[in-house]
């Protein structure tokens, strides 16, 4: 079946072959993609859309938009650690791992 606003096929992800490759790209009006897995599949990618949802750091400096993230979040490696069993157990140790999260 098929999306009734942009016509896209539905595609359950696991049924992506695992070598995905672009055989040609192009640019007339929207972006056209044709695949090397699927020589008949064409897809159509508008301009303005692509514009908007485009999170790279490229665009975040070149052009205001939402992101995906809170560019001030912590990194992975500044999250507080916790034992899972700790956390489940332990009243005390979840609410100071919460705290610690949002500190």
């Amino acid at each position: 079946s098929r999306d009734s606003y942009n016509n896209q096929k539905y595609v359950a992800p696991h049924t992506y072959p695992n070598d995905i490759l672009i055989q040609k790209a192009w640019v007339d009006g929207k972006l056209f993609v044709s695949w090397r897995h699927e020589s008949t599949l064409l897809s159509e990618f508008q301009l303005d859309w692509l514009r908007q949802n485009c999170y790279s750091s490229r665009k975040e400096k070149s052009v205001s938009g939402t992101p995906l993230f809170d560019r001030y979040c912590r990194s992975v490696d500044e999250i507080p650690v916790y034992a899972y069993d700790d956390i489940c157990d332990n009243f005390d140790v979840t609410t100071s791992w919460i705290k610690d999260i949002y500190e």
